[in-house]
């Protein structure tokens, strides 16, 4: 009965059997390989778009940090040569002050104690702060990304001016054109 050729074809059957088994045994193993793979790809591309959105956000706030500090230089004469600056009247307006060192702010507190002041170190601020204003004074040379960003997210940029110097007289003489 050994020697039959149905047993030799039922032997030769179950061995293939056994090896399309142990294929697809493979198959799956490498398909779930392949998708570990794929979901790790998905992720460096998620993080990928992520970081080159940020890099794109970074190097429009580095144009516009040039750009103001260009301005701001032009601002940069010492308070003995420069001409006097134009009073500034706030009487009527919501002046905000973002940014700038704290002795740079407590400066201008003791000038404009009506405004309202959010701190360097301040990243939660009231954004109805901002949204309301009909000035906000952005002092981007002590500051952070995050302040900035969520800044500009919630105000008019229209009603921003930027500072880049501690010095008091360029402030009042950027206000003094208003």
């Amino acid at each position: 009965p050994e020697a039959s050729p149905t047993a030799t074809v039922k032997k030769q059957i179950a061995r293939l059997e056994a090896g399309i088994k142990q294929a697809q045994q493979l198959a799956e193993a490498k398909q779930e390989k392949l998708n570990e793979l794929q979901l790790k790809l998905d992720r460096l591309q998620r993080d990928a778009d992520n970081a080159a959105a940020e890099l794109s956000e970074l190097r429009e706030y580095t144009a516009l940090l040039e750009e103001n500090l260009a301005q701001a230089e032009e601002f940069e004469e010492t308070p003995s040569s420069a001409p006097a600056a134009a009073e500034f009247n706030p009487a009527g307006r919501k002046v905000v002050v973002i940014g700038g060192h704290d002795n740079w702010q407590n400066k201008v507190k003791a000038l404009y104690p009506d405004f309202d002041y959010i701190g360097a170190e301040e990243f939660n601020f009231d954004v109805n702060l901002t949204r309301t204003a009909d000035i906000i004074i952005f002092n981007f040379a002590h500051c952070s990304h995050k302040q900035f960003y969520r800044m500009r997210q919630n105000c008019d940029m229209s009603k921003v001016i930027y500072i880049a110097s501690p010095n008091i007289e360029a402030l009042k003489r950027k206000l003094g054109e208003l």
